[in-house]
This record gives structure tokens, C-alpha cells and sequence, in this order.
């Protein structure tokens, strides 16, 4: 995860909670100064509106990006920080997953470079990515519930591109552009 993430979700877990919707102001991630997350996207009941309204100073003109990432039929909704947008490609995101009773904020997030879920286990993952320059490419595995994402084993380093191993380049194929069975997925992050 890059540093503006980290700076974000820690202002995140620190905010109050406000009654009304009122839009973030990108101003207030320069300053430092933390904010007020509406109880309607603290505890899950808040409507696409809400999240559009809340994100939009954020969001510049870009929309929310929906996508059903637990595979529940509901799109879950992404809102780009245009503001995080860094030099290496990099994007952040906020990530809002569907409750049943409406949207829920859980963090911010880099790059989402895959996610999946498995019948099986009724579990989704999401694969994030983060490019540090140059060859190398951080990628984590996280599991998706309604209330957080967590975290499996830990960061892969890989090298990957013209500048990058053979193995990197093939590990980072296989991430993004295969389907992994579950217990192989895991094990790939939890060596």
C-alpha cells in the first residue's frame, strides 16, 4: 500500500462521526486535518447518492467505478482519490462494499489488480498492486468481508516488465490473468 493510503486510512480510523452527508474536501488531506464520516456509510445504510455526494470534491469529474466484487449481485463502489494520483501510475481508491442494507465505507485501497470469489468457501479476495518504480510491483492479497478487508499473509515484491526476472513476470501473470485455485492463492502469500 502507498503512503497516502497509509496517511488516509490512519486520518480514517481516528474521524468522527457526523449525522449529516456533506462532501469531503480535498483540502482537507493537504492540511492533515481529519473528518467527519457520515453514520450512514459508518454502519452500512448509506445509498450510491450518499457515497457520490460524500466523495465528490475527491472524485473530481471522474464517477464512481462499480464493480461486484463479493459476488453478492450488488455492484460494491470504488471512488477514485484523483488527488493520490502519483507519478508511477499509481491510484488510490475508497472502497464502499454493499451491506445488503446499502453501502458501507472500509479503507482506502491502491490499484486493484484482480478479485475473486470462491464457491466453496463463500470468500472473496481482492489483489491490490502498488508500482514502486522501476521493475518492481508490490502486490498484497486481502479478503473482502462487509465490515473490512483483511489482510492474507504478507506483500509480495516482484520484479516485472522488460526490467524485471522471468519468475516475477510469470508470478504476476499468473495473479492477475489466471484463475487460482483458493488454498494455491493463499499459499502463494502465506510462504
Amino acid at each position: 500500500m502507498n503512503n497516502i493510503c497509509i496517511i488516509l486510512i490512519l486520518i480514517f480510523s481516528s474521524a468522527l462521526y457526523a449525522k449529516d452527508i456533506k462532501p469531503l474536501n480535498k483540502n482537507l488531506f493537504a492540511k492533515g486535518t481529519g473528518f467527519k464520516i457520515p453514520i450512514e456509510l459508518r454502519n452500512g445504510t448509506a445509498n450510491q447518492t450518499d457515497v457520490e455526494e460524500w466523495t465528490k470534491h475527491l472524485r473530481g469529474i471522474e464517477p464512481v467505478i462499480q464493480k461486484d466484487f463479493n459476488a453478492n449481485g450488488v455492484p460494491d463502489l470504488l471512488a477514485e482519490i484523483v488527488h493520490a494520483r502519483g507519478a508511477t501510475g499509481n491510484r488510490s481508491f475508497m472502497l464502499f462494499v454493499h451491506t445488503g442494507l446499502g453501502y458501507k465505507y472500509l479503507q482506502c485501497i491502491s490499484n486493484i489488480g484482480n478479485y475473486m470469489t470462491y464457491d466453496e468457501s463463500g470468500k472473496s479476495y481482492l489483489l491490490t498492486y502498488s508500482n514502486a518504480g522501476g521493475s518492481e510491483v508490490y502486490v498484497s492479497l486481502c479478503q473482502l468481508t462487509e465490515s473490512k478487508l483483511i489482510q492474507v499473509g504478507k506483500p509480495l515484491v516482484l520484479l516485472t516488465g522488460d526490467g524485471g526476472t522471468k519468475e516475477g513476470n510469470r508470478l504476476y501473470n499468473r495473479l492477475f490473468y489466471r484463475i487460482i485455485p483458493e488454498n494455491k492463492l493463499i499459499k502463494i502469500f502465506k510462504q
